[in-house]
């Protein structure tokens, strides 16, 4: 165990500049953050504020509209044939009594 140690300092996950339209309604609207390796984060806000649509987009269950999306080091475009193509096993989102719960496992 004394060999395996975390880059504290890389991004697991960078979301840069994230905008997803449903018709005229902006879900999301120029998001960016970031998650390093190692530490843990959850999305709180009010019902409207983006918090699934960000995740379902994370996980390319939806395009986005615009911006950058990176986990694990993979620049994440939604492929045409989805969802055979989406890089990075390990991740996936799952419903749980009317809630939306991501797991992300990366490490």
């Amino acid at each position: 165990m004394d060999n395996f140690r975390l880059n504290e300092n890389e991004n697991i996950i960078e979301i840069k500049n994230l905008v997803k339209s449903f018709g005229s309604v902006k879900a999301v609207n120029d998001l960016s953050f970031c998650v390093k390796k190692g530490e843990l984060f959850a999305f709180l806000g009010e019902n409207g504020a983006g918090k699934s649509t960000t995740i379902s987009v994370m996980c390319g269950q939806l395009s986005k509209d615009s911006g950058t999306i990176i986990i694990d080091n993979k620049n994440l475009i939604r492929p045409a044939n989805y969802p055979k193509d989406v890089p990075g096993n390990g991740y996936g989102v799952f419903n749980c009594k009317n809630k939306k719960i991501a797991v992300i496992s990366l490490l």
